[in-house]
């Protein structure tokens, strides 16, 4: 059987059941690594909310991966005012990425970041940033190997 190419589109709000069930997916793999997430069940209706408002947004965009009926991968991204204390004024905010575990390492997240690259210079937008959990040590590798740096550290401590 031949082998179907991964495709890289915009979502559609067909898709959102598809995309809500994937960030289920990102939400267990949180709470696994680290008591700090709140579990899959606890989030899935911000979850859904979010993704309601990002489809109607001109300033927001998801993609999403797909080999033939199966969407493997989903990619949320928007541009955010950087406030008083980031430089530049805008940015691009990467929120939230999930591809099934047997397709990463495939170029997905290269491709993704490409398209948002196209649509952030699209919008006038030139810096992007995301977040990443310090444990998730497979994302930090992922994200480096597409051009990103660590430049913040986020500190956590229960009192």
């Amino acid at each position: 059987m031949k082998k179907e190419k991964i495709k890289i589109s915009t979502a559609k709000k067909i898709h959102f059941a598809d995309i809500l069930n994937l960030l289920d997916r990102l939400a267990y793999e949180h709470n696994r690594r680290s008591r700090f997430y709140k579990s899959p069940g606890k989030i899935r209706e911000s979850n859904a909310r979010m993704l309601k408002s990002n489809f109607s947004q001109a300033d927001a965009i998801i993609l999403i991966a797909v080999e033939g009926n199966l969407i493997v991968g989903c990619f949320i991204g928007d541009i955010r005012d950087g406030g008083r204390h980031i430089v530049p004024d805008e940015y691009a905010h990467i929120g939230s990425v999930y591809i099934l575990p047997m397709y990463r390492k495939k170029g997905i997240l290269w491709r993704f970041r490409q398209r948002f690259k196209t649509w952030m210079r699209k919008r006038g937008v030139k810096d992007c940033m995301l977040m990443v959990d310090s444990k998730n040590k497979q994302a930090i590798r992922a994200w480096k190997k597409v051009g990103f740096e660590i430049n913040l550290h986020r500190m956590y401590s229960r009192i």
